[in-house]
């Protein structure tokens, strides 16, 4: 019997430790920069609807849960079309323009393959079926199976990626404008998590 992508997702949140359900009803979530550094944002409803699909996402693509794989994803899920979750766009707008600074070579062909399919914020599935489905069948339905090649990129993508560069630096520098209030946030998370140890 074939496992099914709510077999596979059990076994990418204990590979991650990120908790039951990647720690998707928790009131925040925890990035992790480095071992020894950890920002925490508010979990918000639109994020939460989104990171289902976001997981999975890892699953489909083979991109990892780590900073090379974050970065890849951000891009390919920009590139196959994320902006009616608002949440994802914003997320992996800081994503993108780190990934084309720190790694661009794998980030772009992220870019290039994620142009050329689609993704699960672009499907109409319950989660229930997607959860039931195998990863195989949902590959075939976005296009991913077979895998698309990254290589001779058109004009078209190339100017796709350059707005999108546009648009993520536009929000980026609006996060940049209020990563005061995220400071205190962390701040405020770190005292707690002091305080109960």
């Amino acid at each position: 019997m074939q496992k099914t992508i709510s077999d596979h997702l059990e076994k990418f949140y204990y590979d991650y430790n990120l908790g039951a359900e990647g720690g998707n009803q928790l009131s925040y979530v925890t990035l992790e920069i480095f071992s020894f550094f950890k920002i925490y944002i508010p979990n918000w409803d639109n994020r939460r609807k989104a990171v289902l699909r976001h997981d999975i996402h890892h699953l489909l693509t083979g991109y990892k849960s780590e900073l090379l794989g974050e970065f890849e994803i951000a891009a390919w899920e920009i590139a196959s079309g994320c902006m009616n979750y608002f949440a994802a766009y914003l997320l992996n707008s800081g994503g993108l323009v780190a990934g084309i600074l720190i790694y661009p070579k794998p980030t772009f062909k992220a870019f290039i393959i994620g142009c050329r399919t689609s993704n699960l914020y672009q499907q109409c599935i319950t989660v229930t079926k997607l959860k039931q489905s195998t990863i195989e069948e949902i590959k075939t339905l976005i296009g991913l199976d077979p895998l698309p090649s990254a290589s001779l990129p058109k004009i078209s993508e190339i100017c796709k990626l350059i707005l999108h560069l546009a648009v993520a630096m536009i929000l980026n520098f609006i996060v940049f404008i209020f990563s005061p209030l995220l400071m205190i946030y962390n701040l405020w998370m770190y005292g707690k998590k002091i305080f109960r140890a």
